[in-house]
């Protein structure tokens, strides 16, 4: 008979209180920085502290070299300052046991949560934007009006004196291609295509001016939306 066991921390709701969904998590992960390094091999106290923690130094001493290459991660001092929670102060001793000093460590699993929180925020603003853009998961186009008077101060197209129906067709293909990474892929190609057509002309049409103009205010309603 054989038995399989994982290492799992209680999580049980019955054992908690002051319960809240993680806010801002997205800024949050936006601040870290994800690194890659090499341990310092110079310093007694690192290696040590690494031997008394890691079996595997012990009893495979040719790992040794494999175990202090480049390593991806985090500096605990910047993550203390972004999510205090995940950092610690881990003891170093020497070969007797005795506290030789402190340094700080990373507790990953606590930043997973931080994580899908910020998954979620991220993808509600790709919801939004999609919709916006007529991109909807449903494939229901989304209904715009008055696409010959976009609000003021949409972008530089709109500003100061400029008249939307003189929208040339450089300033157009310039906020269509700049925006091209906020759509889905299908849409980017239908967009392209778009983008091709109106190279060809030397003047939007009324069509293709409406079009455009819906576009931009699309733009400018998802940038409202998530000031």
């Amino acid at each position: 008979r054989a038995y399989s066991y994982s290492w799992a921390n209680f999580s049980d709701g019955r054992l908690k209180t002051n319960i809240g969904t993680i806010s801002n998590a997205l800024d949050m992960v936006k601040s870290m920085r994800g690194v890659t390094y090499d341990w310092k091999t110079n310093e007694a106290t690192r290696a040590e502290a690494i031997k008394n923690a890691d079996p595997v130094y012990i009893s495979e001493p040719d790992k040794k070299a494999e175990k202090l290459q480049s390593q991806v991660g985090f500096i605990a001092q910047e993550i203390q300052n972004i999510l205090p929670s995940a950092v610690s102060q881990i003891e170093e001793k020497d070969s007797t046991g005795a506290i030789i000093g402190t340094t700080l460590g990373v507790d990953y699993t606590s930043v997973i949560p931080v994580l899908v929180e910020a998954i979620k925020e991220q993808q509600k603003q790709i919801d939004e934007l999609r919709a916006l853009l007529g991109a909807s998961t449903s494939g229901t186009p989304v209904q715009q009006t008055n696409y010959n008077t976009p609000p003021a101060g949409a972008n530089s197209m709109s500003a100061g004196k400029t008249n939307s129906t003189n929208l040339s067709v450089k300033d157009a293909v310039k906020l269509l291609e700049d925006n091209l990474s906020f759509m889905t892929k299908e849409h980017q190609e239908q967009m392209k295509d778009f983008i091709n057509e109106i190279k060809k002309s030397d003047k939007l049409n009324s069509e293709q001016l409406n079009k455009v103009l819906e576009f931009r205010n699309n733009i400018k309603e998802f940038q409202k939306n998530n000031q």
